[in-house]
């Protein structure tokens, strides 16, 4: 088979003309071949092997990080000081420290000086305050006195309310506001005045204790006060926490998980869990008590969005008619 050279083209590149079958076949050659370098320069659609693996492979998590900080990121709470002793345990709530005496025990005698003087919650609280500073002003006189210039003594500090209470008896993630709901629970039943007077002096003075909104320095962190209160079926506490102004910001009606001040709390997730919880859960008068939790959390929802639920009604009455708007429009804003 034979083939001549000619230079036909006008730029001065010789082509090769190729006869017959032949040059149709390095024809379709050619064009492969631009097709190929067309393709090379479009991106990749088609991902490898290594990307599919690396796409669908768990994402590592750091060793500082664990579920339940990432679920609740709280700081931790590194306050010093010290915890209450048995005697101011037994002065703020009116019973015995070590939990002896019965259901009703009577009121211990570390107690009779504060009777006397008809002191209330509060200024048993604060005369606990103040006389943990005057004990510390003295400490330091006396450093300064006998030892000057030397380094502060090991000098127990102030007490601190947010530390657990934990050497009486109680659990170690346990603050005086969730002992609050325990006091008055089954036993104490006439201490229940004084835990409520108790848990509105924390909320005035530290929401976040009284709200459980804390994380100790051994990274574990407390009951959320008001959901304890609602399991426990202290609807007391719970009315005077839901109808505390902190509640706009401790207890949202709705909002993302990470959201939440505190954990896992909001209300429309208390009322339900609450009122699945409650059938069937102990005897008649605790799920009585309970269902009286649950009225006073529907109390505040239609407090906030009663407005929004009775304007809808109103609109859905108009368009559809008077039945048919008020069956239409039953708890789809509130009850």
């Amino acid at each position: 088979m034979t083939y001549d050279d000619s230079s036909s083209s006008s730029s001065g590149n010789s082509q090769r003309s190729f006869p017959g079958s032949v040059g149709r076949r390095v024809g379709c050659l050619r064009g492969l071949s631009c097709f190929k370098v067309a393709f090379s320069k479009l991106p990749d659609s088609t991902p490898s092997q290594a990307k599919l693996r690396q796409s669908f492979a768990p994402v590592p998590i750091a060793k500082d990080l664990s579920y339940t900080v990432a679920m609740y990121p709280i700081a931790k709470d590194l306050v010093g000081g010290r915890k209450m002793t048995e005697r101011e345990f037994e002065r703020v709530f009116q019973i015995p420290g070590n939990g002896h005496g019965g259901d009703e025990p009577p009121i211990p005698t570390s107690c009779n000086i504060d009777i006397e003087k008809r002191l209330t919650v509060v200024q048993v609280i604060a005369s606990i305050e103040e006389f943990d500073k005057q004990r510390l002003r003295q400490a330091e006189s006396i450093r300064q006195l006998n030892y000057p210039g030397q380094a502060q003594a090991q000098t127990p500090g102030a007490i601190s309310w947010r530390l657990p209470i934990g050497d009486h008896g109680h659990g170690i993630t346990i603050t005086i506001a969730q002992q609050l709901v325990y006091i008055g629970n089954v036993s104490f039943i006439s201490r229940r005045q004084r835990t409520v007077d108790i848990m509105n002096h924390l909320l005035d003075t530290d929401p976040n204790l009284a709200w459980g909104r804390q994380r100790f320095a051994n990274g574990q962190a407390p009951d959320v006060t008001i959901s304890l209160a609602c399991y426990k079926a202290r609807y007391d506490l719970v009315e005077a926490m839901a109808f505390h102004p902190s509640a706009d910001y401790y207890l949202p009606t709705w909002a993302p998980m990470l959201e939440r001040p505190c954990p896992k709390l909001c209300l429309v997730a208390l009322i339900a869990e609450l009122t699945k919880y409650n059938n069937g859960r102990g005897n008649d008068e605790r799920r009585k008590d309970r269902d009286r939790c649950v009225e006073v959390l529907m109390r505040l929802h239609k407090r906030r969005h009663g407005l929004e639920q009775r304007i809808l009604e109103r609109v859905l009455m108009d368009r559809v008619g008077c039945i048919c708007g008020k069956v239409m429009s039953k708890k789809l804003i509130s009850y």
